[in-house]
């Protein structure tokens, strides 16, 4: 999430758009693919700076939680842009569907669905027109081994 705010700093900066994010510090090291999920979230926090280019003080926040009863790592990108069109949410996630005209290919939430499916997971939003858009992306975790040796030494010693 920082390497990818870090990378969108300068579209932002050319937007007038503020990227904001507030890290769970109780997220727990995972497995995943490192590319797939810096794409699939790449590809969000894009759109949330275009939605937000012609809004004054637009504004992005990324934010991550981990949620230990349902064991998902979840990812949410708001904005506060126009929002999207409800004939718009049916089909915003099929391929080449771009609102931007021109400046779109229509791949980037196709792309993004399909990376979270891969990994077992899912991406939704809520929007509402005028106030703007939230995506949240969610996946399974998955502890690394390191955790999972780290557990079975902890309870091999209390046996």
């Amino acid at each position: 999430i920082e390497d990818i705010q870090e990378l969108m700093v300068p579209r932002a900066l050319e937007y007038l758009v503020t990227v904001e994010t507030r890290l769970d510090p109780n997220m727990p090291m995972s497995v995943f693919d490192p590319e797939g999920i810096h794409r699939a979230i790449l590809n969000v926090v894009t759109n949330a700076i275009d939605a937000c280019c012609e809004q004054d003080n637009g504004q992005v926040l990324i934010t991550t939680q981990y949620k230990p009863q349902s064991d998902l790592l979840i990812v949410n990108i708001e904005d506060n842009g126009p929002g999207i069109e409800t004939d718009q949410l049916k089909k915003i996630f099929n391929l080449f569907e771009s609102t931007k005209g021109t400046r779109g290919t229509g791949l980037g939430l196709a792309v993004s669905r399909k990376i979270l499916k891969e990994h077992d997971g899912e991406i939704s939003l809520r929007s509402t027109v005028g106030q703007g858009t939230t995506f949240t992306l969610s996946w399974p975790f998955v502890p690394s081994d390191d955790d999972q040796l780290e557990s079975a030494t902890l309870n091999k010693e209390f046996e």
